[in-house]
């Protein structure tokens, strides 16, 4: 089940860089008002989306990591049935026996912004609208439009002198959405 986008915590708005150093994830509540995500790729914008929704973690210890970990869920084409970019929020766990013993877990109130961890995965049904002769050439076509996406990227909050230097979320924060 998915909260409205004004449930998603403050502390994880702002500016994400992948640890591979590959994308940059935003989000911001812009001059509008309006909640936006955008993720780049160097300076291409590969996401600019309002259609997101946020789940918060529901157990704690699930081996599941979409039950334990907050989600966003970043609509990449139409809203309800297309292709979906997830960011999972997190912390390491630095105490082991405690929360199911996993590695990586929901966000503590009291962790430091600089610990939070955003783990990217990739939701796509191809084949249950796609049949007949053209399957090859729709897979290809999707793989094409998705090739940024993998492989997965692991995003940390973003320095203030990251910030201010990538040009395109000082610009994000001023400008309407594309979609």
């Amino acid at each position: 089940m998915s909260a409205s986008t004004h449930e998603i915590p403050a502390r994880y708005h702002g500016l994400f860089c992948a640890t591979d150093g590959r994308l940059t994830f935003g989000l911001l509540r812009n001059a509008t008002g309006t909640l936006r995500a955008l993720v780049w790729e160097g300076e291409r914008v590969r996401v600019d989306t309002v259609h997101m929704s946020f789940a918060p973690h529901t157990n704690a210890i699930s081996p599941n990591a979409s039950q334990r970990l907050d989600t966003l869920s970043l609509e990449l084409e139409t809203p309800g049935i297309g292709p979906v970019y997830l960011l999972m929020f997190s912390i390491e766990n630095c105490t082991p026996g405690t929360f199911g013993d996993f590695r990586w877990i929901h966000p503590l109130p009291e962790s430091p912004l600089s610990d939070l961890r955003l783990h990217a995965e990739y939701n796509a049904s191809l084949t249950a609208t796609m049949v007949g002769p053209w399957d090859d050439l729709a897979i290809d076509e999707r793989q094409a439009l998705e090739s940024w996406i993998v492989p997965f990227s692991t995003f940390r909050r973003a320095t203030e002198a990251e910030a201010a230097a990538h040009p395109s979320w000082q610009e994000a924060k001023g400008s309407p959405p594309r979609r």
